[in-house]
């Protein structure tokens, strides 16, 4: 009788247990739906948010009376420009070697510049300090700033290689806003065969895979929209290799 007595306690036991499990794993699954529609409510709301601020941003090309001002009333500016070349190839392997590195610091009223070259310096993903040195502005860039403002600088800049700074006629990058956040406008520049003529200038290849030049928009600490910088890049195929040529061109207004 006793042991008749002690199944029946360890079947109750074992009955209670069940339950509790069913009733957690019911739980659970109740929990895990409430937290699917939460996230999937989540997204939801994120992604209104983002295509209202997407909206909003496509009608928000920078005014250029407006930035025009913040950089002639520049008084210390960085310049920048970057040319990089990315060999990939089939075997998943890749190579970058940045092709010009310039970066120079302008201090407009006192009419000087701190001018350095980091080409030499950029060894694959390493950076050898020892190996930046020391040059001209003009040298770097190819023009003198001498008498220039910090927008005569800018419109110097692009248009010597070989980018509009006509900036209007631009479409939003929906894409990459979504992506990253980041405002972006593919310029629709119809004269930018100089500089895709110059990357591929003694250069053999099968296919264009892929060309653009675009401006990415910042903000001001007066609220002031501008461009900040400037990208083009060109995609194409060489027997089973994939270059990629990129030119980087920025004039920050140092406050």
């Amino acid at each position: 009788m006793k042991k008749d007595m002690g199944i029946i306690i360890i079947a109750i036991a074992l009955a209670v247990i069940a339950g509790l499990y069913f009733k957690s794993k019911e739980f659970r699954e109740l929990s895990s739906e409430m937290k699917s529609e939460e996230m999937s409510m989540e997204e939801s709301q994120e992604y209104t948010m983002q295509s209202e601020e997407i909206e909003h941003q496509k009608n928000e090309v920078p005014n250029k009376e407006e930035y025009k001002a913040y950089f002639e009333n520049a008084k210390f500016i960085t310049v920048e420009k970057v040319e990089r070349t990315i060999t990939e190839s089939l075997d998943g392997s890749s190579d970058t070697c940045y092709d010009t590195y310039f970066v120079s610091d302008v201090y407009m009223e006192k009419g000087t510049d701190f001018t350095e070259d980091y080409a030499s310096a950029m060894i694959g993903n390493e950076f050898e300090e020892e190996l930046v040195s020391r040059m001209e502005f003009e040298e770097a860039f190819g023009f003198s700033y001498a008498e220039l403002d910090a927008w005569e600088i800018y419109e110097k800049l692009l248009s010597r290689n070989g980018i509009a700074a006509e900036i209007e006629d631009a479409s939003f990058d929906e894409d990459t806003f979504r992506r990253t956040t980041q405002i972006i406008f593919v310029m629709h520049d119809r004269n930018a065969d100089k500089i895709w003529n110059r990357f591929l200038q003694d250069e053999s290849y099968d296919e264009i895979i892929s060309k653009k030049v675009c401006y990415q928009v910042m903000t001001s600490d007066d609220g002031i929209t501008y461009p900040d910088c400037f990208t083009a890049e060109l995609k194409y195929r060489n027997g089973e290799t994939l270059i990629t040529k990129s030119i980087f061109l920025q004039v920050i207004v140092n406050r």
